[in-house]
């Protein structure tokens, strides 16, 4: 398949901005994780509010002890 050319503000260009802006929601995301459980939060409140099992939270966001 041959290389095509980019068009400026082409798909690809479309792209690469949303996967920009899901990388820094990621991180905003962690953070935000980080943050709630330094202040007590639990790993089923957690996954509560993010609609998954606190087990899948944990597998996320948690770090091994």
């Amino acid at each position: 398949m041959p290389d095509r050319p980019e068009a400026p503000g082409g798909a690809l260009s479309a792209v690469a901005a949303a996967a920009e802006a899901v990388r820094r929601a990621d991180d905003h995301l962690r953070a935000a994780v980080e943050t709630a459980r330094s202040s007590g939060t639990t790993w089923q409140e957690i996954g509560d509010v993010l609609g998954i099992t606190r087990q899948a939270a944990f597998q996320r966001f948690g770090r091994p002890d």
